[in-house]
């Protein structure tokens, strides 16, 4: 046999290659132009500006006959650091009009950094490994494989590698970052994954380089295990405006025309500062909003893949019901969008001055005995803040000092300021009295007076001849504060000032001559700054914001986590062919191929090497599936509880197995490493009176209720009890079923009530609703997202059904085979290089007139003339 020549090739696209062509994977469907649009990334060095994407469509543009992409040119392919080159696809109207999403993949010029040099073929210790996941680990999703090998220091090899073996040399190309790669064998295309410099070795020269390549499910993992989900760019999603019409609007929406939703599902008291009940749908100055937005979970997992230039292949994904799937992460803006947010339109102005241009409220402060009588008062005198620290979009006009707002939403509004009283020592004859405030003054866009607050800062009309500065020429007020008591709803060009107000009265004797003063920092006589101080809630978002899908998306969760949820969930099984860029995604039962597609291998087995078996699949004596616990819904913590206040070994929508003692002892919990569970009551909290046959909806609360007021037992005929809301919940997942009614309603007619208008008509009920289920009680024929078999009775119907939970569904079928005992057989395989070229792991193979699927296949070597270590773990058709 001739000896097989390998080559190992080191794709750097950030070495200044030029986009040479765009092959078109799916060329989508739209009703609009499509334009494409290159993008090279943000924050890359040199990126490509020059170069141009046409494309070519067929099709008419209606929905009946969609434009297509069908050809794409490029024209200045320009150069530079282009690793994240892409083509961003949207239309002449400026994203809208896509029916269905098209794929374009950017190739460049040629992406080879260079060819390393590896000693002689045949014993270079290149040899991989393949699996899909590692089927002794239940919790084992993501097969890939990683090979080290060392590679001589050549000439051409310290090239590639830039000379790093050098402490001189400064790593400026990125030389130990994971690279593209590909292995050739006799210059056919073998391999294609991820290659990382290791380490190098040397004396006085060096001597060698150690080289990790990566293969498998790692290339995209490898691509998005420190991206967040805030990361996801969405580019062809614009802003979106969080307001009634498009909290209405959404009702009717899906994943197709849509990126958020809003269900109805009660996180607390609905409609806060209602006296009657309902659900609010026009209140803007709100305290808690009722309506928080869901995102759809298939647009969520499509952006994920498509921002690193892969794509999904995968039945159960494109299924009606898996596209119904939404979540929640707390509808709050993103750790990073806040802040930006809390800069932008925060507002801090001092008041900075000497004894000489101090304010003069009345007289003059450095003449006191030139002032005026005690009986001449000051009202609403505006405090002049003169020296802006922070005021990024110039909400504070220090001339005038009052403070617009720029931008709708929460705010918390301090002013301090610093007093002097000036007087001449009075005699005490005579009744006099003092008193001294500070302000806000809240006013709306016409000028008109919302709310005042206010501090005393002296005196309260009791104490008569006891003026402010008695026996002394002056008092001095420190730090006189006042403010909005936290945060308050402030719309557009609304306007706070800071003011004050000196009330006096004189009656008979004397009259005391005085002066009133606002100043700054003046020392010894004040410690305090004084300060007009304007802070942004930017956590929260307000009726009439908009938002970026980007800011609304979690930062502290990662897209890898996000996929592992949903993983767990369904029981997905992932495979990924790195030459196209595909991942193919499937439950367990249907990942595997049938009998018919199988490989057989009888003839290829070497039995010299002999077989070898293990009995030892990972089940414990007891199993449990199960979501995360959210210590934040104390009324789910409620149920998980029993008559006496002990915790439930097995909560609520777990699925407990026990397997017996021909298992090892212990307990092996299976726990969805994101989502936790949501529970569903029938709701009076949404109805007017007489506040009954409320709907039934996903309930999150800070609280337990009283029992009496939950469920459509429920009889109440006064304004229901529910905990303030909360916000700090773990993840969620539901699915949407629609703006519907009630599917029991002709058993048990429900509704809800919305307050709809300050005027009458205030109040309209419903039947209709944005309707969301975790189990949906009123439907056995809709799918269940508890882990555990689920008995739906719908009220009034007289039917009962036990509904499959997600156990029975996507796992029994793989635990049913685990408890048959399947060998785990190690067995040494012919296979050659065209064998492992398209080998597809999820095929069965049939093996001494037995079926298996193929765990790994250890360290094939694609140069050598030997055969391979497969695991194989035994099949059984139940």
């Amino acid at each position: 046999m001739a000896d097989k020549k390998i080559q190992i090739e080191i794709l750097d696209f950030e070495s200044g290659d030029s986009l040479q062509r765009v092959d078109i994977v799916n060329g989508g469907e739209f009703i609009d132009t499509p334009i494409a649009v290159v993008e090279n990334g943000s924050g890359q060095a040199n990126p490509t500006t020059n170069a141009t994407v046409s494309l070519t469509t067929s099709g008419t543009g209606t929905l009946a006959d969609p434009f297509i992409i069908t050809g794409v040119s490029v024209t200045s392919g320009g150069s530079g650091y282009n690793s994240t080159i892409r083509i961003i696809l949207t239309t002449s109207s400026g994203g809208s009009g896509v029916i269905t999403t098209p794929i374009l993949n950017p190739i460049l010029d040629s992406g080879v950094l260079g060819q390393l040099d590896i000693s002689d073929s045949q014993d270079f210790p290149l040899s991989l490994t393949f699996t899909v996941s590692d089927g002794k680990n239940l919790e084992s999703r993501f097969g890939d494989f990683s090979k080290s090998f060392d590679i001589p220091a050549t000439k051409n090899n310290n090239r590639i590698f830039n000379h790093i073996y050098n402490p001189l040399v400064e790593n400026t190309k990125n030389i130990y970052h994971i690279k593209n790669c590909r292995i050739l064998v006799d210059s056919v295309e073998f391999f294609r994954g991820k290659i990382q410099l290791q380490g190098s070795k040397q004396d006085k020269n060096p001597k060698s380089y150690s080289c990790t390549i990566y293969g498998g499910n790692f290339s995209w993992i490898n691509e998005i295990k420190d991206k967040r989900m805030c990361d996801l760019e969405f580019n062809s999603t614009g802003a979106i405006t969080f307001d009634y019409d498009e909290i209405l609007n959404s009702f009717d929406k899906n994943y197709t025309n849509s990126q958020v939703i809003y269900p109805l599902v009660s996180y607390g008291d609905f409609n806060i500062t209602g006296t009657q009940g309902a659900v609010n749908i026009y209140k803007e100055d709100m305290p808690e909003y009722d309506w928080r937005g869901w995102f759809w979970v298939y647009n969520l997992l499509k952006e994920i893949f498509k921002n690193i230039g892969y794509t999904i292949d995968s039945s159960f994904i494109e299924t009606a019901n898996f596209k119904k799937l939404i979540t929640h992460f707390g509808f709050s803006r993103s750790n990073e969008d806040a802040l930006n947010q809390e800069i932008t339109y925060k507002a801090e102005i001092d008041r900075v001055n000497t004894v000489a241009n101090v304010q003069d409220i009345v007289g003059d402060v450095t003449i006191p005995t030139n002032g005026v009588d005690l009986d001449i008062d000051a009202i609403d005198t505006v405090l002049l803040y003169n020296t802006e620290l922070t005021d990024p979009v110039n909400g504070y006009d220090t001339s005038t000092g009052v403070w617009t707002c720029k931008k709708t939403g929460y705010y918390k509004i301090s002013a301090v300021g610093n007093f002097i009283y000036g007087t001449d020592i009075p005699v005490s004859t005579g009744s006099y009295a003092t008193q001294i405030f500070i302000k806000l003054l809240h006013k709306d866009s016409s000028g008109s007076l919302k709310q005042t607050y206010s501090t005393l800062v002296y005196g309260d009309f009791l104490q008569l001849n006891v003026p402010p500065a008695f026996g002394s020429n002056y008092a001095f007020f420190d730090g006189a504060t006042v403010d909005t008591s936290g945060y308050v709803y402030v719309q557009v060009n609304e306007t706070f000032t800071a003011t004050t107000t000196i009330l006096s009265a004189n009656t008979g004797g004397l009259a005391e001559v005085y002066s009133f003063a606002f100043s700054g920092l003046l020392t010894p006589a004040f410690t305090n700054t004084s300060k007009f101080l304007v802070e942004y809630d930017s956590d929260e978002i307000g009726i009439g914001d908009s938002f970026t899908m980007q800011q609304m998306l979690p930062c502290d969760i990662k897209q890898i986590d996000f996929i592992k949820g949903i993983s767990h969930m369904f029981n997905l099984q992932f495979y990924t062919d790195v030459q196209s860029k595909k991942v193919y995604i499937e439950p367990y039962n249907d990942f595997y191929g049938d009998v018919d597609t199988a490989y057989n291998w009888s003839s290829k087995v070497d039995y010299s090497q002999g077989l070898e078996d293990k009995y030892e699949i990972g089940l414990k004596e007891e199993v449990l599936f199960k979501y995360k616990n959210d210590s934040n819904d104390k009324y789910m913590e409620y149920l998980n509880k029993d008559d006496v206040g002990n915790r439930l070994e097995n909560p609520k929508y777990s699925y407990y197995l026990n397997l017996g003692d021909s298992f090892p002892k212990g307990k092996l919990e299976l726990t969805n490493p994101l989502f936790a569970p949501t529970q569903q009551t029938w709701d009076n909290d949404a109805r007017k009176t007489p506040f009954v046959d409320g709907l039934l909806i996903p309930v999150m609360w800070t609280d337990v209720p009283p029992s009496t007021t939950i469920g459509f037992e429920s009889l109440l005929t006064s304004p229901i009890e529910r905990p303030d809301k909360g916000f700090d919940y773990e993840p969620r997942i539901l699915y949407y079923t629609g703006h519907q009614q009630n599917p029991n309603n002709s058993n048990y007619s429900t509704g809800w009530t919305v307050e709809r208008s300050a005027t009458s008509p205030r109040f309209n009920n419903r039947v209709t609703y944005p309707r969301a289920t975790f189990v949906d009680y009123e439907d056995a024929s809709f799918p269940s997202l508890s882990y555990n078999d689920e008995i739906v009775e719908p009220p009034f119907s007289g039917t009962s059904t036990n509904v499959k939970g997600l156990y029975s569904t996507y796992y029994k079928k793989m635990i049913q085979q685990f408890i048959q005992a399947p060998r785990i057989r190690t067995v040494y395989v012919n296979l050659k290089i065209k064998d492992v070229l398209s080998l597809d792991l999820r095929k069965l193979v049939y093996l001494d007139n037995s079926l298996w699927r193929i765990n790994k296949v250890i360290d094939f070597s694609p140069a050598k003339n030997t055969t391979t270590k497969v695991e194989l773990i035994q099949w059984f058709i139940l």
